[in-house]
């Protein structure tokens, strides 16, 4: 009974991790999208990439090798699948906003 508590209380605490990695990549990407009433309008903003690839990259990259390796060491425990499910669903969401708001 308890090693299937630890299993529930290290997915509970992946998805927490997961939450604030998101969060945090949010935050950062936000830093530079263009406010609303520029859109459509030449600005130059050339280091926005370099400011994004500097910030908000690391954060997605190591968020995805942490996921791999969490998965890969969890394989074929009980509720892996799950927890897989809702890490995915969650990037895929904040992917999905941080594409539509910049």
């Amino acid at each position: 009974m308890k090693e299937g508590f630890n299993k529930i209380a290290a997915d509970s605490w992946w998805l927490l991790c997961n939450a604030i990695g998101a969060a945090a990549y949010l935050w950062l990407s936000s830093q530079i999208w263009i406010e609303p009433e520029l859109r459509g309008q030449d600005v130059a903003r050339s280091g926005d990439a370099m400011l994004w690839a500097t910030t908000a990259l690391p954060v997605l990259v190591v968020s995805i090798l942490a996921n791999l390796v969490w998965f890969i060491r969890r394989a074929g425990q009980g509720r892996t699948r799950q927890t897989l499910m809702l890490v995915a669903l969650l990037w895929t969401l904040v992917l999905c906003a941080s594409r539509w708001l910049s």
